[in-house]
This record gives structure tokens, sequence and C-alpha cells, in this order.
């Protein structure tokens, strides 16, 4: 019951979504402008009111900080060895990588964490603070690897590590209202009520846009690649988190909440900077849909195992 209670919500709206595209109720332009207003100003919004208005004392970030960036760099590791074994070339490497270990934590990871009964009080606010540093990581790494892919002098890459980084709205909107919660300045009510109503729409939106863009995305490029880099998003990099968990003696709460942050799906921004940085756009775009597809089953496991 309660995996039903945690994911179905999450996962029929993403049906909603992708039924209203099939319908043409939703058009290309519109998924197009409603992310903007999520990744702008939604998400941004909601990480921080929660963060500003949340007691940090009690929410101690840094075991879950250790436990995605250590199963990151494990997978990350694992996939350059699977991609060799699999014949990837150079061009497309970075792409097959970054699919395998890029997942989409603030428009997946955070509308299930809110239902999640684990997630509650100070360990919901520990994996907040937790995003930021993480996506950091989750940029800069993207940048090395779809970079040196095809420019493996690395000129210019110091640069563009830290422009993506810096450009992301959703970790300094973090820092900020981590910053804000740690000195606990007050914020006026008008303010509160008026971020927070900002905020709130953001989940809902961004499940939506996921489903449209499911529904406009088509699944080609090499089967084999796809299933593999998807593979590794909802088994390896789980499996390496809850490894690390064990090791450092994670409570099972956090471990929970730490692997529903390891098994969401791909994130789609994977696609657009693969584009950008001359990756491979059909490997991307195959895996984003694959491993949504797939994630069901990896995230009720995590759900159930709680």
């Amino acid at each position: 019951m309660q995996i039903v209670e945690t994911l179905a919500p999450v996962f029929l709206v993403i049906a909603l979504g992708w039924w209203l595209r099939r319908r043409l109720w939703l058009s290309d332009a519109f998924i197009s402008e409603a992310n903007r207003l999520v990744y702008w100003l939604g998400l941004p919004a909601l990480l921080f009111i929660s963060l500003a208005t949340a007691p940090h004392q009690e929410a101690p970030a840094g075991p879950l900080i250790v436990m995605i960036l250590g199963a990151t760099a494990g997978t990350i590791g694992l996939a350059l060895l699977a991609g060799r074994y699999l014949g990837i070339g150079r061009a497309s490497l970075g792409t097959f990588v970054q699919a395998a270990y890029r997942g989409n934590l603030a428009y997946v990871a955070l509308p299930i964490l809110v239902l999640l009964p684990a997630a509650h009080g100070p360990l919901y606010t520990a994996a907040l603070l937790a995003m930021a540093p993480i996506m950091a990581f989750y940029n800069a790494a993207a940048v090395i690897l779809l970079l040196s892919s095809h420019a493996p002098s690395g000129e210019g890459m110091a640069g563009r590590v830290v422009r993506e980084i810096l450009r992301n709205p959703l970790i300094w909107s973090s820092a900020l209202g981590a910053v804000y919660g740690w000195r606990e300045w007050p914020l006026p009510a008008w303010l509160d009520h008026s971020v927070s109503m900002v905020g709130k729409m953001s989940l809902p939106l961004a499940l939506i846009c996921i489903g449209g863009t499911l529904a406009a995305t088509r699944l080609t490029g090499n089967r084999r690649r796809i299933v593999a880099a998807s593979v590794g998003k909802l088994v390896v990099l789980p499996l390496c988190g809850w490894l690390l968990a064990r090791l450092f003696g994670l409570s099972p709460a956090e471990t929970q909440v730490g692997l529903v942050m390891l098994a969401t799906p791909t994130a789609a921004a994977s696609y657009t900077m693969a584009t950008q940085l001359g990756g491979d756009g059909e490997l991307a775009a195959g895996s984003v849909v694959m491993s949504t597809l797939l994630s069901l089953a990896a995230l009720a496991a995590v759900v159930a195992w709680g």
C-alpha cells in the first residue's frame, strides 16, 4: 500500500502529461515554456523557501552527500569500463556515462520525497541541503566527460565547468536558502506566502512536463547502449549507494531517502547538455525515455524495502 500511496501520484501525473500531449492538448511550445518556468522560477522558489524555513541544526546532510557522491563516482568508473566493453566510441562515451549516473533529482526525487513517510522533518531538509553539492557535481562531471569525448586536451574545460555550475538556478537557490535558514533570518509573512505559492506549482507542473516530453520524444539510437545506460542508472548506482550506506552506518530512513535520489530516471538535462557539448543526442534522449519507463520498478523496490 505504501508503494501505491508514494509512487502512484507521481507517475499518474506524469501519465497525465503524456496523455495531454498525445491528445494535442499540450503543444511543444507550451511544454518548453512550462519547463523554463519550473526550472528558473518554480523549483528555485520551492528549494529556497523549504530550506529558509527549516531547522538546519537537526538536519545533517553529510551522510547523504557522502553516500550519493560516492555511489556516483563509483558508477562513473564502472560505466567507463562498460562503455569500452560495449565498443562505444569516444564521441558517445561521455553521453553514455552521463546517462548512467545523472538522476532527475528536482523533477522526480522531490515529489516522491514529499510523499515518502521516511522523509519527514529533518531528513527531508537534509535531502534538500544535499541537492546543491550533488547537482554541482553532476554538472561538473558531465562537462568533463562530454568535452573529453572530443576534446581530450581539456582546453577551456575549467571555464565551462564553472559556468555550468553558476548558471544552474537550483544550485544557487539551494545555497541561498541554506544560508538563510542557517542564519535563522526571519522572512516577512507576505514574502513567505508568495514564494511558497510559486514553489507549490512547480512539482505538478514539472511532472506534467516530463510526461509531455516523453510523448514527444522518440526512442531512437542503439538499443543495447540505451538499455545498458538505464541498467547502470537504476540498478548499479542504487546498489553502490546501498553498499556505501551499509559501510558508513546510515540509518534505514537515511538509506531509503538516498536510494530514492539514486534510483530516479536519467535527467532530461542530460539530453540538453549532450547536444550542447557535442555528445550523442540519440543515446541521451533514448536513455531518458527508457530509464523513465523502467524507474517505476526501481523506485517501487526502494519504497517497498523501507
